[in-house]
């Protein structure tokens, strides 16, 4: 690309871990925004091969405790050949930050590629609940990729009214049937002392009765 410079070289002081350096050396800068009173920085970079958000966002991390900056964006984008690269939990992530119930729904998903359709298989229900975040999750897919994807989630188990309620009842119980038997103890019998039935000092002489005691 003409008129880039390499992520790396924009931020000369930042020295990346050995493992990091093949990949983060092909990103290149293609636009930056620099707010120098807020500190904060905005970069777009391109990189041919797929760097893991993960990645990127330790990556912006450090750069940013290095040089004092309070914020620091890194926007990536990457051909479309390395779509299938994306990692499950990058992807998962995109669901949860539409709404946080996703993540529930998300538990034990498979994700499978097949050109550039998304093949998301759940474990039990919450389809209705990925679907209304598609959009949101296509659009972002698109612009990192640049290519238009689709997403089709297939349901484990589509349980409704009646079923769904007889489905966790059974849950239930087979958790209380897993549960170790408890063997009821006689309860103990407890010796009583003469603390346990008065305080004080112990009583000393013959009782009298109050109608004989004088007001002295």
């Amino acid at each position: 690309m003409e008129n880039t410079t390499g992520l790396l070289n924009m931020f000369s002081e930042y020295q990346p871990p050995e493992e990091l350096i093949s990949c983060l050396s092909q990103a290149a800068v293609v636009a930056a925004d620099i707010d120098p009173e807020g500190r904060r920085v905005e970069v777009a970079i391109h990189s041919e091969t797929y760097i893991p958000k993960r990645i990127l966002t330790e990556v912006s991390r450090e750069i940013s405790q290095l040089y004092g900056l309070k914020d620091l964006t890194v926007a990536p984008t990457f051909p479309a050949d390395q779509l299938a690269m994306i990692e499950p939990e990058e992807l998962r992530q995109l669901f949860v930050d539409c709404n946080s119930m996703n993540r529930g729904s998300l538990a034990g998903a498979s994700w499978e590629w097949e050109g550039t359709v998304l093949h998301v298989n759940l474990l039990a229900n919450g389809k209705s609940g990925l679907e209304e975040c598609l959009p949101r999750v296509r659009q972002y897919l698109c612009q990192t990729f640049g290519t238009d994807v689709q997403i089709q989630i297939h349901a484990g188990q589509n349980l409704e009214g009646k079923a769904l309620f007889e489905a966790l009842e059974k849950l239930r119980s087979d958790a209380i049937e897993a549960l170790p038997a408890v063997t009821a103890a006689e309860p103990k019998k407890e010796k009583q002392t003469q603390s346990d039935m008065m305080y004080g000092k112990p009583f000393k002489g013959n009782p009298v009765p109050m109608k004989d005691l004088s007001l002295d």
